[in-house]
């Protein structure tokens, strides 16, 4: 069965939210080449700025200018720190909320604790 084409766009609009912001258009009639006519989304969020992952060698002396940083976006992190944001975000806001981590017993506030110190952590 085919199915008609249609946009989707989800935008999640910060690191900490869980949820994301969704659109969609109405279903296109032309399966080869689709058209989508409709309300042009404006779409805004927000990104913390990080350093750069510069070449050992490169690495300037001291803070850099904030014109030299750039998004916090998965384009931009090592693969290491990739998995730390997405298993954090994960523990974080599936497994562990802050409701469970006050009223868990040892073993679960321990986790926690793991967990809060795996988000302070910086690579360098």
């Amino acid at each position: 069965e085919n199915r008609r084409p249609f946009c989707k766009l989800n935008v999640k609009k910060d690191a900490e939210t869980l949820g994301v912001e969704k659109h969609k258009t109405a279903a296109a009639s032309d399966y080869t080449d689709p058209e989508f006519n409709g309300d042009v989304w404006t779409v805004q969020w927000t990104e913390p700025l990080i350093e750069p992952v510069l070449e050992s060698g490169n690495a300037p002396k001291g803070p850099l200018p904030s014109t030299e940083l750039v998004p916090w976006t998965l384009d931009e992190l090592t693969m290491e720190e990739q998995m730390q944001a997405m298993l954090y975000s994960l523990a974080t806001q599936v497994f562990f909320d802050e409701r469970k981590c006050a009223e868990g017993n040892s073993l679960v506030q321990k986790l926690c604790a793991f967990m809060d110190s795996i988000g302070s952590m910086s690579l360098d």
